[in-house]
């Protein structure tokens, strides 16, 4: 197996494992691995009724003759529309009643972890038609559309989940309207590049993936701050009472059962016989009327130190196996650069610099996410 088949492969699955990981290490709670690889499963499975639709659309319906509305009939009806469906339908159904799906920041992992299961699928199915070139440009530009797609959906799905009445309803209809549009508006623009060959569509193509990525980390960024007091105003509890409830300056994996706990016996919700005394807690503090009138703060944030855990391991285990796979990669693309009887073409050296420059981006990536690790490790 040459040196250039062993980087395909790996450009074809490592792309959305990375992603995982920056998403998945991003929750201060990690979810049931066995439930994290069946949503994963189910959502590269979501490719097969998808495949279904678009036949029975292009069955039903004759594509547009102008080539831009022709590539946004194929950048919505053929793809975004059925994929973000199809994909919302799987968390759905495997995950959103599910015991751990226990707080708002779930609905980013799941959600994206559905959406990377798919991505991962279409790109083995274009990647083996297409070989080297095609595996890079994906793994710049479709793998992460279609991750951080999950994570705007995740955001309103895990908002939905933790609401009710007409804001739930908004958060539903948010969750399908956004991932639809940023994935469209990017394939329409892609698509009409390949219909006209006007190259200001693929400058297009960079912004709105750009925008895509951007838009995704700051959801993922707010509803960090607002995870835990969104499940406080959830359950009808101040804040300030479930603040007090937890130790001090830590709040860690092993925390979670304690907010859980706390809101199991405090939340009128639970008990609508006996309304929750937070005068019990703290003496003055707001009532429970003022509690479920009032809308938790997107600013409020509780102090975070990581701990030991399951996470830190993951990440020093994955830095020490980025690093070592992408140092040996780069000796090899040395060796064979210095090994006089090997053919050099100008396809050899493109393909050894851009295979190069990836490998030397993991390296880095992988070196920082082994020294995130140990220092979560030695966190006390």
């Amino acid at each position: 197996m040459s040196y250039l088949t062993i980087i395909t492969i790996t450009l074809t699955v490592l792309p959305s494992l990375l992603l995982f990981l920056y998403i998945y290490t991003h929750d201060e709670h990690p979810e049931p691995k066995g439930l994290v690889l069946k949503v994963a499963f189910f959502g590269a499975l979501t490719a097969i009724p998808v495949i279904a639709v678009v036949f029975g659309i292009n069955s039903v319906l004759s594509q547009p003759t102008d080539p831009l509305l022709k590539a946004a009939f194929s950048a919505f009806v053929e793809a975004a529309i059925p994929e973000e469906i199809f994909k919302l339908v799987a968390v759905l159904l495997i995950v959103y009643r599910h015991p751990a799906f226990d707080e708002p920041f779930d609905g980013i992992v799941y959600c994206a972890i559905a959406s990377l299961g798919f991505a991962t699928l279409e790109n083995i199915l274009y990647v083996s038609s297409g070989g080297l070139s095609v595996a890079i440009a994906r793994a710049l530009t479709a793998v992460p559309l279609h991750a951080f797609c999950g994570v705007i959906m995740g955001y309103y799905v895990g908002r939905a989940r933790f609401s009710s009445g007409l804001k739930n309803t908004g958060f539903w209809v948010a969750a399908l309207f956004w991932p639809i549009l940023y994935h469209g508006v990017y394939d329409w623009t892609i698509f009409s590049f390949n219909n006209t060959q006007n190259g200001l569509f693929l400058i297009g193509t960079l912004a709105s993936l750009v925008w895509i990525i951007a838009a995704g980390v700051l959801k993922m960024r707010r509803l960090e701050r607002e995870n835990v007091p969104l499940l406080a105003a959830y359950h009808g509890v101040p804040l300030s009472e479930l603040q007090a409830a937890l130790p001090h300056g830590v709040f860690t994996e092993a925390i979670l059962p304690q907010i859980r706990e706390f809101l199991d016996q405090a939340s009128p919700i639970r008990y609508p016989s006996a309304p929750y005394d937070a005068d019990a807690l703290d003496a003055g503090g707001p009532g429970l009327g003022d509690a479920l009138a009032r809308r938790a703060a997107s600013s409020v944030a509780i102090p975070v130190r990581r701990s030991r855990g399951f996470l830190g391991v993951l990440m020093v285990f994955s830095g020490i196996l980025f690093v070592s796979f992408s140092s040996l990669v780069l000796l090899g693309l040395g060796l064979n650069l210095a090994n006089p009887e090997y053919a050099k073409t100008d396809e050899f050296y493109m393909g050894s610099a851009v295979a190069g420059l990836v490998m030397l981006l993991l390296l880095v990536w992988g070196s920082r996410l082994f020294l995130r690790g140990l220092r979560r490790n030695r966190t006390a």
